[in-house]
């Protein structure tokens, strides 16, 4: 399947199923990974069982970071918003870029690109 899907509506923390895909978008302010976890396991138990590849991404930290936790992989993606001056007054300093992921329906992440700004 190729094309673009555009959802609205989207709660706080957003789940999305892709074959044996589950990623949950969270700006992840608020609740840490292991919360996360637990509410993807307990919230939406049918994607947590009918998948094998889960992925949690965050822009709350806008730098790049990955961890896993109980078989959850959490990333913070990067940011294409330029530094404002509370980013300057706490000597942020991310770089500008873009990440693209394509995922496999069975194999999960197969390849991924990153382009700076």
């Amino acid at each position: 399947m190729t094309g673009v899907e555009t959802i609205t509506g989207a709660n706080e923390c957003f789940i999305w199923r892709f074959g044996a895909n589950m990623l949950l978008l969270d700006h992840c302010d608020k609740a840490k990974p292991v919360r996360l976890v637990t509410l993807a396991a307990a919230q939406w138990p049918e994607f947590w069982g009918a998948t094998k590849h889960w992925l949690t991404l965050s822009g709350h930290v806008h730098h790049e970071t990955r961890k896993e936790v109980g078989g959850m992989a959490f990333e913070s993606i990067g940011t294409i918003i330029p530094r404002d001056s509370f980013a300057y007054s706490q000597a942020y300093t991310a770089t500008l870029g873009l990440v693209s992921m394509v995922l496999d329906k069975v194999e999960g992440e197969i390849s991924r690109n990153r382009v700076s700004l």
